[in-house]
């Protein structure tokens, strides 16, 4: 396993066939960038599995891949810069929100992914917080493809406070309620 601070990967062989796994701190970090792009550039793979759809990002250069997708966006740009065939090892979008949906209703798959992205994209972009609010309503109602769902800040407000019994402040910081490494 090779290791540099927030960027690990790991090699599994089976016969002929080698898949490595890279684990990464969602950033835009140049020093992880830098081991990332070294590490496939001495691995030269076949295909690529990128995380959270960057598969279909279409970024016009390494810095506005790194500055909108961070570690993955890059990967993305690198790997169509390079050719190698680039898939995403998650489900789409829709299909996130719906699978949640049909369990816990529209409202709460409404907020987690709300938090969720606008979390990520807070941590990543300069962008003013409350734009970013707005972004990540406009791209969850693309998303979703939900007819006649109320995608307001009003209305996550309002599913918030009754879920969580406080305000939401889109100034707080909320990623770590995504954090795995966490208890």
């Amino acid at each position: 396993m090779k290791n540099y601070k927030d960027f690990s990967s790991e090699i599994f062989r089976n016969k002929n066939k080698i898949i490595i796994f890279f684990g990464s701190t969602h950033s835009k970090d140049s020093l992880q960038i830098s081991a990332i792009k070294k590490e496939i550039i001495e691995s030269n793979p076949e295909i690529i599995l990128v995380e959270g759809n960057y598969d279909k990002t279409d970024y016009s250069s390494e810095k506005e891949s790194i500055e909108k997708g961070g570690e993955a966006g890059f990967v993305s740009h690198f790997a169509k810069k390079g050719k190698i065939k680039l898939f995403s090892n998650d489900p789409s979008n829709e299909e996130d929100l719906n699978f949640l949906a049909k369990r816990y209703g529209k409202d709460f798959s409404f907020l987690y992914f709300f938090l969720r992205n606008a979390s990520f994209y807070k941590q990543l972009w300069s962008t003013p917080k409350n734009k970013i609010d707005e972004i990540t309503i406009k791209n969850l109602k693309e998303a979703s493809r939900w007819e006649d769902y109320n995608f307001s800040l009003e209305n996550l407000q309002k599913i918030y406070l009754e879920v969580f019994k406080e305000e939401y402040h889109t100034d707080k910081d909320y990623s770590c309620y995504f954090n795995p490494t966490l208890p």
